[in-house]
């Protein structure tokens, strides 16, 4: 007996996945297609000519320090994931190579998609849940905010009488974002189960009853629901603040020495708070491959926050992001490498142990 037409188009969905809507496929490219719009008329704007000149005449001894600061960060994330996952502390080692590979993907997929490698590479060589390594990924992400956010209190209150008085706007745009996300940790904490249930019961209501994907979204949530409580008490939650911190000090460490060799002078603490706009453009829905464009326009308006010459503020962003991506692309493809390398190995191990036969 042949199968209905609609029996056919049911089987394809259900092997292929959900048919996408072309509507839906442009609403998810139109940031990265405005992120290349921001791109391309900020290359517009730049002396293309002075950005080749900075680069050349680089510093390589700041630039290796920079190294170290972006080592030393990458180190403290991984410790901070393990931490987050309650992972064996000798775990450390191989969580660093998962950190060194989702910052490469970072800078190669638009729209910060990369942090989804994380996921993906903490199930593969970590075993964690698909669950559990995006609510490590969700509480690390509220950490960062919360540790940007002071560090920027902390770098613009001494100076604020030197700073232009729009200043004054941010400071208090970052307070009450910062107050925020502390408000959220701490409900995560001891009240992550009913926010799950409120959640939950959203997406289970007739009105979204239409929603995509709505019964995988509730499983989702479901199983997040059980490793979104921080847990620990204060301590924990101390520990992994004082974590973030030092993780943004490294960041912005980088960026410093980064700047220091392409002989630009500049304060570690004008650095803070020039970078911190930078940073924040990451969760921007306008966003192209590797964060160009928009990066570049939150660096040039931070940097002439603080004083710097636009012109210079828009070169030393150029500037600044190609050299720093050379980081990632130096560890991060040996740690793809490395990954490629422990999946053939747990794949060849399952074989043997089976007995070598594959029954399909």
């Amino acid at each position: 007996m042949r199968p209905e037409p609609s029996s056919m188009q049911g089987m394809q969905q259900s092997r292929s996945g959900p048919v996408r809507s072309p509507d839906s496929l442009i609403r998810k490219s139109a940031g990265v297609l405005v992120g290349l719009g921001l791109l391309a008329w900020l290359l517009s704007q730049a002396d293309l000519e002075n950005i080749t000149n900075m680069l050349a005449q680089t510093n390589l001894r700041w630039f290796a320090v920079g190294c170290l600061a972006y080592l030393v960060s990458s180190l403290l994330r991984a410790y901070r994931f393990v931490q987050l996952t309650r992972s064996p502390a000798e775990r450390i080692s191989d969580m660093a190579v998962v950190v060194l590979a989702m910052s490469l993907a970072n800078q190669i997929l638009p729209a910060r998609l990369g942090e989804l490698s994380y996921v993906y590479l903490a199930r593969r060589t970590q075993g964690l849940s698909f669950g559990h390594g995006l609510a490590s990924l969700l509480i690390a992400r509220l950490f960062d905010l919360l540790a940007i956010g002071l560090l920027y209190l902390l770098a613009a209150l001494p100076l604020l009488g030197q700073l232009p008085s729009e200043n004054l706007v941010y400071l208090w745009a970052t307070a009450g974002t910062t107050t925020l996300v502390v408000v959220i940790l701490a409900a995560l904490a001891t009240r992550s189960a009913s926010l799950c249930s409120v959640v939950t019961d959203l997406l289970e209501r007739p009105l979204l009853a239409r929603l995509p994907g709505r019964s995988r979204y509730v499983r989702l949530v479901k199983n997040m629901e059980k490793n979104l409580g921080l847990g620990g008490g204060s301590v924990r939650q101390g520990k992994l603040l004082l974590t973030s911190l030092g993780i943004w000090l490294g960041a912005f460490g980088m960026q410093f020495f980064v700047l220091l060799s392409l002989n630009v002078s500049v304060t570690f603490w004008h650095t803070v708070i020039g970078a911190t706009f930078a940073a924040l453009t990451s969760i921007l829905p306008v966003n192209s491959i590797g964060n160009f464009g928009t990066l570049e326009a939150g660096w040039t308006a931070g940097f002439v926050l603080v004083g710097m010459d636009p012109s210079l503020a828009l070169t030393t962003g150029f500037a600044t992001h190609l050299l720093t991506l050379a980081y990632p692309i130096m560890f991060g493809l040996p740690a793809w490498g490395w990954v490629a390398l422990a999946g053939r190995k747990h794949k060849a191990d399952h074989t043997s142990t089976s007995g070598g036969t594959d029954l399909g």
